[in-house]
């Protein structure tokens, strides 16, 4: 009965952060991640969905607050890093973002978005650099993400 519950909270939850992302309502977004149902404690899936939302309506201070928060409690979630390094890029601060995807890159995480991103941080580098091995990692990495199966 308990997992017939969670999955109601979560299935009523995405509902709610569609519902809200297309309204354009932060404030509902952060209400919903700071609430403590069941289905929000146990994975980092609907904080995940929420902090996309936030970024999706260029409120990054909000999605990295959460995404913080998110990755205090539930550590070894990747999707969280991966949103976490995407803000920080969005931000201007390639070095971060690079940093965050480096690790992941380099644990084995090579799915196309994290390569793609990790890539994009390669060229917001050459764009300050101008080093020529800067763009050439980026073209690199491009080819990777959008060769991966």
């Amino acid at each position: 009965m308990l997992a017939t519950e969670v999955d109601e909270e979560t299935r009523v939850a995405i509902a709610r952060i569609a519902a809200a992302r297309e309204a354009g309502d932060p404030g509902t977004l952060i209400d919903l991640a700071a609430s403590q149902p069941l289905a929000w404690r146990t994975s980092a899936q609907l904080g995940s969905m929420v902090a996309e939302a936030l970024m999706a309506m260029k409120r990054t201070d909000e999605a990295l607050a959460l995404l913080e928060q998110l990755l205090k409690e539930f550590p070894k979630s990747i999707r969280p890093r991966k949103l976490e390094a995407l803000v920080h890029a969005r931000k201007g601060d390639w070095r971060r973002a690079q940093m965050l995807l480096g690790e992941l890159y380099f644990l084995g995480e090579r799915d196309p978005e994290t390569v793609g991103i990790y890539a994009r941080t390669w060229r917001d580098r050459f764009a300050e650099s101008q080093d020529r091995l800067h763009l050439r990692k980026a073209r690199d990495l491009y080819v990777e993400a959008f060769s991966t199966p």
